[in-house]
């Protein structure tokens, strides 16, 4: 059984990228303002460096979720988060085919990856540049987009400090009305999210915004609903013995809604669920739902009481470094 805790729980690890306008560079008192942001506002020691082609990329080195760097011999690709290639074995990934597939524009070849990751590619021969993320942008990718170059990171804060820009009175407004920052829409000046489906091609100075995914409509319609949920569960199934061939099992959240149960019973199905969880206290309406759900199921739960999670007062320290992993 895995470490549930730590699964559920774990920190990603970031990266952050500088695409070159023409001929520029960033100063270099830019990267050390990045780095020393990772240090002192996410408290992260382990940053590497990288030059490559022309191209510059910082990652967070925490294993196994560093970002996964692969040069090529046209080009680099950087990924952080989980990649599935749906048209080879789970536990490999053609960086080649996806940066092939970003330069022909090539929208069905794109989204022939899926999971939840942040990812950028440089192709060295025509000196351009590629930013996205999964389809539903699971993973937040900010990008800023400023006279010397295309910035790009999966991490705002220490961008944003970086470049010297400010809040931006529309995601602060946004902020405090809906109580979270929708995409594309961040809380600093200049710099914004991707969207779902949304990748970036930056090329001479120029940022051209491109869809390669929208949700669409089967067109082949269901006879009734017993054959769209058959269909609905082949999907699922298909999808989770995929991700779950690169981990040691599914561990799947329960909450009242029935999306929650369909991905917690598509794991069982396949035989990959290793646990569910549920968030709250015991009177919450969700944790009372899914511990009759495990109950019935005879699923292995793991409840985690966030009124008791803080059992100390949150300082200074602990202040900062939750503002910087909220992305402000």
């Amino acid at each position: 059984m895995p470490n549930v805790l730590a699964l559920k729980f774990r920190i990603m690890a970031h990266f952050t990228a500088f695409f070159p306008a023409h001929d520029h560079a960033a100063a270099a008192s830019t990267y050390d303002q990045i780095e020393r942001a990772h240090r002192e506002g996410l408290r992260e020691e382990s940053l590497h460096r990288h030059d490559l082609d022309g191209a510059w990329l910082v990652t967070v080195e925490r294993e196994p979720l560093t970002p996964r760097v692969v040069v090529l011999d046209d080009g680099w690709v950087a990924v952080a988060g989980q990649i599935i290639d749906l048209d080879d074995d789970p536990r490999r990934f053609s960086a080649q085919r996806l940066l092939s597939a970003l330069v022909l524009n090539n929208a069905e070849k794109i989204n022939r990856f899926e999971g939840a990751f942040a990812a950028v590619a440089w192709h060295t021969p025509t000196r351009t540049a590629f930013v996205l993320n999964d389809q539903t942008s699971t993973l937040n990718l900010y990008v800023g987009d400023r006279s010397e170059g295309l910035w790009a990171s999966t991490v705002a804060l220490p961008l944003a400090r970086a470049l010297g820009v400010g809040l931006d009175p529309g995601g602060v407004r946004e902020f405090f009305s809906r109580g979270t920052v929708l995409t594309p829409t961040s809380m600093f000046d200049g710099i914004r999210r991707l969207e779902a489906g949304e990748s970036l091609r930056y090329r001479d100075a120029r940022t051209e915004r491109r869809f390669h995914w929208r949700p669409v409509q089967d067109p082949r319609p269901q006879e009734n609903t017993r054959s769209a949920a058959a269909a609905v569960s082949e999907l699922a199934k298909d999808r989770i013995r995929r991700f779950a061939g690169v981990s040691a099992g599914v561990i799947a959240d329960l909450t009242g809604g029935y999306d929650s149960r369909m991905v917690a019973t598509a794991a069982n199905a396949v035989g990959k669920l290793a646990a569910v969880t549920v968030d709250g206290p015991d009177d919450h309406g969700d944790v009372r739902i899914a511990k009759l759900i495990a109950r019935a199921m005879d699923w292995d739960l793991r409840h985690f009481d966030t009124s008791t999670f803080w059992s100390t007062p949150i300082g200074p320290e602990m202040r900062r470094e939750l503002t910087y992993r909220a992305n402000g």
